[in-house]
């Protein structure tokens, strides 16, 4: 669970539970971003999860209107936010990511995945990816400054960025702009689509930060190559990275040892009630 800004987030299965995280000890983008590590089960099949949150106390002196909360897998921006009213304190939880319809007046919510990266000899042009972003979950809080209804006909509904995810793959080339990349985000898998309409219109506080929870997501041997996970006699096997692939390395023993499982609640020091 990562505690960012007075709400706190978990990314999930469905099934299983919390994912596991890991403290991440580089320096952040921004001063208003948190940045942990999570782990992936070992699977060759699509993971599927979720993301909760919620706020840890209600308030209405700073932010009278609430907050919108935005997703985006690898760079690529759901097309529908949600707001979280100031007195709200109930859990909510993203389900899916949400990908517009051509005309832009509706999007259909997809359930999400973690997929083991593959390569492909057809795949999108490096220079259209942001390989800063690839390989991570994030969410971010805006302070809303107006809020009313969604006005009728509006067709501004769109995702942002690339979608590098969803089966197809990336090519040999980005492989090595990312450290040590073992899964990309994929939607739609044994789901239905689920069409919706955006409820609310608003506008954003343009003077206030935009805090980030940023989740940097990887099987766990390719944790162990990033030293994240540090354990003795650890085999590496589904989902490590293709760099380690390319060096010819199918089995590795990594001589490490256990992460301090007091280290698995993480607290912005930005935190605010």
């Amino acid at each position: 669970m990562v505690v960012h800004n007075g709400f706190n987030f978990t990314v999930l299965s469905p099934t299983a539970g919390p994912l596991t995280e890991y403290p991440h000890p580089g320096p952040e983008p921004t001063p208003y971003t948190k940045t942990v590590y999570v782990e992936i089960p070992d699977s060759y099949e699509p993971h599927p999860f979720h993301i909760t949150l919620h706020r840890l106390s209600a308030t209405t002196d700073k932010t009278p209107h609430g907050q919108s909360f935005g997703l985006a897998l690898d760079g690529f921006s759901s097309a529908i936010t949600y707001i979280c009213p100031p007195t709200h304190t109930d859990t909510f939880t993203f389900t899916g990511f949400h990908i517009a319809s051509p005309d832009g007046t509706n999007a259909s919510r997809k359930p999400m995945h973690f997929e083991l990266l593959q390569l492909s000899l057809d795949s999108v042009s490096p220079a259209d990816v942001d390989f800063a972003k690839l390989g991570t979950v994030e969410v971010k809080v805006t302070e809303i400054a107006t809020i009313g209804a969604w006005p009728k006909g509006k067709n501004t509904v769109r995702n942002n960025g690339m979608r590098v995810g969803g089966g197809g793959g990336v090519g040999k080339a980005m492989v090595g702009q990312v450290e040590v990349l073992s899964h990309l985000a994929s939607f739609g898998h044994g789901g239905v689509d689920i069409p919706e309409k955006p409820k609310k219109d608003y506008t954003v506080n343009g003077d206030a930060p935009v805090w980030t929870v940023r989740y940097i997501y990887r099987s766990r041997a390719a944790l162990i190559r990033l030293g994240v996970v540090v354990k003795k006699e650890e085999r590496a096997g589904f989902g490590f990275g293709l760099g380690w692939l390319f060096n010819g390395a199918f089995w590795k023993k990594e001589i490490k040892k256990e992460k301090n499982d007091e280290k698995d609640f993480y607290v912005s020091e930005k935190n605010q009630a």
